[in-house]
């Protein structure tokens, strides 16, 4: 019994030994992969930020496009419906003029 014992000891302490570099190690492999997560978190807010801007920038071309599409067509409405009164207008005059025409005949 006390062979296994002794081999027990000598067991033990060679693992003792062994496995408190390997935990070192592994706790710089640890300490090494937060700074990659970080490193990866920060591209990606990055990234966001990147495709942010360029959603901002492409609205507000889009917004100066509709902006002077909407003038242009408020222009043409203005003028559509001021064409559009004035025939409207020469028909009513036409008719009447037709019409005073015909009973003084």
């Amino acid at each position: 019994m006390r062979r296994y014992r002794g081999d027990f000891v000598v067991l033990t302490a060679t693992l003792l030994i062994v496995g408190v570099p390997c935990t070192v190690a592994a706790g710089d492999e640890a300490r090494a992969e937060p700074s990659a997560a970080q490193e990866v978190k920060q591209d990606i807010k990055d990234g966001a930020r990147h495709a942010g801007r360029e959603v901002k920038e492409t609205a507000r071309d889009a917004g100066h496009g509709i902006k002077e599409a909407a003038k242009d067509t408020k222009s043409g409405v203005k003028s559509g419906w001021h064409q559009f009164k004035e025939g409207a207008a020469d028909v009513g005059r036409s008719v009447k003029g037709f019409f005073r025409d015909l009973f003084r005949g």
